[in-house]
């Protein structure tokens, strides 16, 4: 369907519990909102023209006292095409963009902006292809939860608004310099990294492929 209004609008005329994709074209432009798609309405996908002329925006934040999610997803909801934005300023704690609290997500060629805790990744089996995500503080997040998410062929780009630097030098492919924090390792071998490719991580050669969007199974 067509909107012509708010996306919260759209959402809501979506069935229940749906078991087939139920797309919702958004049309370009600026739409202020908080954008919440409750738990039975399943298999939603929003789809934008373009990430550059599709933006939904809210400025809820800590800061506010008020909800700091602009986008709360569920079971199976997808994303393409457009910009979801947080635009609380750097001093205003945590600006969700979005909140993804799903299993089988994904998003195609979309921008998530903010300026703290930018994407919640709340849930598991959640995939980002060709994304861009900006931020200052905590890109990805998620409480210590555990989840599983991937992300090919994104750009993670820190906001210019707080760059902080020390002692850099190379260009950062020394590991034997990296921290040793307990769960961080290398992995050097193309076994070790198959467990966490799209297919033996988030199990998503099962569920991706009706989604459409281009994904590789391994590495």
């Amino acid at each position: 369907m067509e909107i012509d209004g708010r996306v919260n609008e759209a959402i809501a005329t979506a069935p229940n519990f749906s078991t087939t994709r139920f797309y919702i074209h958004v049309k370009p432009g600026t739409y202020r909102e908080i954008n919440e798609v409750p738990s039975e309405k399943t298999f939603i996908a929003l789809i934008g023209d373009d990430a550059s002329t599709t933006i939904i925006v809210n400025n809820q934040s800590n800061g506010t006292r008020s909800s700091t999610a602009s986008s709360a997803t569920l079971k199976n909801f997808m994303a393409q095409f457009l910009t979801s934005q947080n635009s609380a300023g750097p001093n205003e704690g945590q600006a969700i963009a979005v909140l993804d609290q799903a299993k089988h997500t994904a998003y195609y060629k979309c921008v998530f902006l903010g300026y703290q805790d930018t994407l919640y990744a709340g849930s598991i089996s959640q995939f980002f292809k060709e994304c861009d995500i900006y931020r200052t503080v905590d890109f990805v997040f998620n409480l210590g939860a555990p989840n599983d998410f991937i992300f090919q062929n994104c750009n993670v780009t820190a906001s210019p608004e707080i760059t902080s630097k020390y002692n850099n030098s190379g260009g950062g492919a020394n590991t034997s310099q990296r921290v040793n924090w307990p769960g961080y390792s290398v992995l050097d071998n193309a076994r070790e990294v198959a467990t966490f490719s799209v297919k033996m991580f988030i199990n998503g050669t099962q569920w991706l492929p009706q989604t459409g969007i281009p994904f590789s199974a391994g590495f």
